[in-house]
């Protein structure tokens, strides 16, 4: 049993820390996005899927991170 709770507890540290330099990686990327990109047309849309990536990636963090 304590052994498939480890496995777990090791999964989940590797996705965290593969989703935080995700997340790292897509700020850096809005920030540089911020000064190319217009709110119109294909840059609003491609700002737009980015905002939608960061709450996702923030739901799967917290659903994680969650504890009973």
């Amino acid at each position: 049993m304590s052994h498939t709770h480890n496995t777990s507890s090791k999964l989940k540290h590797k996705i965290k820390k593969k989703i935080t330099q995700e997340m790292k990686i897509g700020n850096a990327n809005m920030v540089g996005s911020k000064k190319r990109l217009s709110n119109r047309g294909m840059g609003g849309v491609l700002r737009e899927q980015k905002a939608k990536l960061y709450i996702i990636r923030r739901c799967v963090m917290m659903l994680l991170c969650w504890h009973d």
